[in-house]
């Protein structure tokens, strides 16, 4: 494979959450040479784990993992106190952590969980445990803080406009192929639609929970009267497909159904006494794609 340096490719822009991370870092180390945590390593280690792409996963997840580094903390400080340290107890110990993980549906905890247990089990040493526990949770907890803080506070504008413009994408490729399977009875190919609705109603949930999060406004009304009418869609056009042995239009709704893109001339019946029910499913997806191109 030959490679062009003015390929735009070889050299991808630097994302926004690698900056974050780098930030995030250095606050850690930050922190540590002020001496607000005895060790930054733990710190480092939890911002990095904890940085996401957006501000929704970020908080969410920032919750469980303050939870999962509390009760790595707790769960490590009291093997010190009364099981001692081996290396068959550490293990039993971490699955004992990923499984109250698991138990208290905090799954995304348990690396951060598992990273304080051992830090405070295998590094204690001579120390007085309840100080050493108590520190390296604080360490790892400040790490956690400092992602949240790194993540909401250079949440993105663009994000939430790069969901909504996702979203309009679809939108239009949803309709063109509604388009394209009327024109030619390919309705066979409505698993496509089923595909695409299913991306459009992930997009829409993930622009509303990212939304909770932002300062920025966003036109959510807007888009749950698309994604209704896409679901619309789908319905009639499954109507359709079960009606495809009686394929008769009537002159006047081939008409407008050219208008708007649709030519049911070719693979259709032209006349004037039509299939009721195909009718009535073609004329619902007309008035939903007039409202949509008009809008």
């Amino acid at each position: 494979m030959n490679l062009k340096f003015n390929d735009k490719n070889i050299f991808p822009k630097i994302g926004m959450r690698t900056v974050k991370t780098g930030i995030g870092v250095m606050l850690s180390v930050l922190f540590g040479e002020l001496g607000i945590v005895n060790d930054s390593i733990f710190t480092v280690s939890a911002s990095v784990v904890s940085m996401k792409n957006t501000v929704k996963s970020s908080f969410l997840e920032g919750l469980m993992r303050i939870a999962g580094t509390i009760l790595g903390g707790l769960c490590g400080y009291l093997m010190i106190m009364y099981l001692g340290k081996s290396s068959i107890l550490i293990g039993l110990g971490v699955i004992f952590i990923i499984y109250l993980c698991i138990l208290l549906r905090i799954q995304d905890s348990v690396a951060i969980a598992t990273l304080t247990f051992a830090s405070i089990v295998v590094g204690s040493g001579a120390s007085d445990p309840l100080a050493y526990s108590v520190g390296r949770t604080f360490d790892t907890l400040v790490g956690v803080i400092i992602a949240l803080v790194v993540n909401y506070s250079l949440r993105r504008k663009r994000y939430i406009e790069k969901i909504q413009f996702n979203f309009h994408e679809l939108e239009d490729l949803y309709i063109n192929l509604v388009k394209d399977i009327i024109s030619s009875i390919q309705y066979s190919r409505l698993k496509e639609l089923s595909d695409i609705l299913t991306s459009l109603q992930s997009t829409h949930e993930n622009y509303i929970d990212e939304g909770k999060y932002s300062i920025y406004t966003f036109d959510k009304e807007k888009l749950e009267a698309i994604l209704k009418e896409c679901e619309e869609l789908y319905y009639h056009m499954y109507g359709l497909s079960i009606q495809k042995q009686n394929l008769i239009v009537s002159k006047r709704l081939a008409k407008e159904l050219y208008a708007y893109g649709i030519n049911v001339v070719d693979n259709y019946i032209i006349s004037d006494n039509s299939n009721l029910i195909l009718e009535y499913h073609m004329s619902e997806i007309l008035k939903i794609i007039q409202l949509r191109e008009a809008s």
